[in-house]
């Protein structure tokens, strides 16, 4: 099973066509990077992917279901370009609100921490963060429940 099908897809906006026609197929494991033009449809793409909008025509397909299933939505991983988190809870407290929302053991909370570099400002709000220090909670929060699929 691919982690990824997008068959025939075109998504449309009004009048305007984003994308027409579009095939892919990612299989479990691999790697792909999109990139091109403002417009070109990446961030559409990736919403298809995501299940946060229907293809105005084809079929998009992840780990087999359709990407809305909340059971696809327990296994993906999702890193987005604007990390927003709760600015009065501290790193750890909101890695544990991810946990608890995803169905994750608590227990990698205090590891992801560490692996990524925040153990020592763990209990420092969010809103104190730099930039580069919630984004490394972002990437933290995206690998927390080890996802099937990850989506950065």
């Amino acid at each position: 099973m691919n982690a990824v099908d997008i068959h025939s897809v075109s998504q449309r906006y009004g009048r305007m066509t984003v994308l027409h026609d579009l095939d892919l197929s990612l299989g479990e494991g691999e790697v792909l990077g999109l990139f091109g033009h403002n417009g070109a449809g990446k961030t559409t793409s990736m919403k298809l992917i995501l299940g946060l909008l229907s293809p105005s025509a084809g079929q998009v397909r992840v780990l087999g279901r359709a990407p809305d299933d909340p059971q696809v939505r327990r296994q993906l991983g999702y890193l987005p370009e604007n990390v927003m988190f709760y600015p009065q809870l501290s790193g750890r407290e909101t890695l544990r609100h991810f946990a608890r929302l995803k169905g994750a053991a608590l227990s990698q909370v205090d590891e992801l921490l560490e692996q990524v570099g925040l153990m020592p400002a763990a209990e420092r709000r969010v809103k104190t963060y730099s930039k580069g220090m919630r984004q490394r909670l972002g990437l933290a929060q995206a690998v927390l429940g080890e996802p099937r699929l990850l989506l950065l």
